[in-house]
């Protein structure tokens, strides 16, 4: 199957993605398409906690997919992605501000780089999560979001989606 992309253009410009239709990108068992798109935030800080949920539901919504699982990945060694509360963003400031104070910038650090640091954050959160999908909508607990956690910034960054729909 040959693959189709959408290249589309959010109204808000630190965030853009793309998707394309992966047809049967599994194995040859597999009976049911997945979805793949890549979100590319923009961060403004060194660290920082990024909400993507918006973003990623609209996909999920821009697919048509109405019950599934959604997998997020951060291909980067010094940015990951989590899911925590995101209905008071002083979690975020507070949980920033203590990766911050658990893992300061200088340190007897050896990387040569000089964003160790950062790889530890990373490190201690994950680059990888799933969601799963009921409804169209993403099925997080009430005060849950997804958030791209940057530890390296400011940068531009991907956060891969791969959306599999269920078997119904």
């Amino acid at each position: 199957m040959a693959l189709h992309f959408l290249l589309l253009i959010q109204k808000e410009p630190r965030f853009r993605w793309q998707a394309a239709w992966a047809g049967n990108s599994c194995s040859p068992a597999c009976h049911y398409p997945s979805i793949f798109a890549i979100l590319v935030p923009v961060s403004l800080f060194q660290t920082q906690l990024l909400d993507i949920t918006g973003d990623v539901q609209r996909v999920v919504t821009a697919l048509g997919i109405r019950t599934g699982t959604c997998f997020l990945y951060v291909p980067h060694t010094t940015a990951g992605v989590l899911v925590n509360e995101h209905a008071d963003p002083d979690v975020a400031s507070d949980a920033e501000g203590a990766l911050d104070r658990l893992v300061p910038a200088s340190g007897p650090y050896r990387h040569a780089e000089g964003n160790s640091d950062s790889h530890v954050k990373t490190m201690l959160t994950a680059v990888a999560q799933f969601v799963f999908v009921e409804e169209g909508k993403l099925a997080l607990g009430r005060w849950q979001g997804i958030f791209l956690a940057e530890f390296d910034g400011p940068r531009t960054r991907k956060v891969h989606l791969k959306v599999i729909p269920d078997r119904v």
